[in-house]
């Protein structure tokens, strides 16, 4: 019986290790080819990855359609970003797929790796996005999207609402700070992190709140600011 467990394991993990090769192959085609088609080939790729099998496909649903959000949405920018962001993706839609067929142990921490990985891009791009054009829209869109992500990490949804109002808030301030966008997506990740700390885990110590307002300290003082 053991035996025939850990085959089916390795099958698993097998299934899931070329799926996320798939994922990443086509998302490498989309990046270097972007466009409506690839777009949709890769879309249409994505989502038939992930509902094979259909088995538990709600479980996470929210976040998957935010990943493949900002796949289509990074790979068309061209820019450095895309190429770092393509492992990440690629890693987080593999663990995405592990989460939703129940092959990962441990699976909260997974979750909740994928949900920061998946922010921290989020806030990369929006940071770089032009302010002058329907910064508004963006923004809103921006925290929408962190409310789908947490939405399932943080029960009750009310609290990933929450959550996502504050984050609102910062994105809007720290947007017209005058930095680069790599400290302004560092403040934001680092902010997100200290919410849903308290949020999930209901603490908040004063070593955890030093230890934040000295990061931030950090962030700003080593940024590079201009007029």
């Amino acid at each position: 019986m053991a035996t025939k467990l850990k085959l089916a394991l390795k099958n698993q993990i097998f299934i899931l290790t070329f799926k996320s090769f798939v994922f990443g192959l086509f998302l490498y085609f989309y990046n270097t080819n972007a466009g409506l088609v690839w777009g949709g080939v890769f879309a249409a790729v994505s989502l038939f990855l992930y509902s094979r099998p259909l088995f538990n496909f709600s479980s996470h649903s929210s976040l998957f359609f935010v990943l493949l959000f900002l796949s289509l949405w990074i790979g068309g920018t061209g820019s450095w970003i895309t190429d770092i962001s393509w492992w990440l993706l690629t890693l987080s839609f593999g663990i995405l797929l592990g989460l939703k067929n129940l092959i990962l142990t441990h699976r909260y921490y997974w979750h909740y790796f994928v949900s920061f990985a998946v922010s921290y891009l989020l806030f990369l791009n929006f940071f770089i996005l032009d302010k002058s054009d329907w910064f508004w829209l963006k923004w809103l869109a921006a925290v929408i999207l962190i409310f789908l992500i947490f939405k399932d990490l943080l029960l009750p949804e009310v609290l990933s609402g929450i959550t996502a109002l504050l984050i609102g808030e910062l994105l809007w301030i720290v947007a017209w700070l005058p930095i680069g966008f790599l400290s302004s997506a560092n403040l934001l990740i680092l902010c997100l992190l200290f919410i849903v700390d308290v949020f999930g885990y209901k603490r908040l110590s004063l070593k955890n709140l030093g230890l934040f307002i000295t990061l931030i300290i950090i962030i700003l003082g080593s940024s590079y600011w201009y007029i």
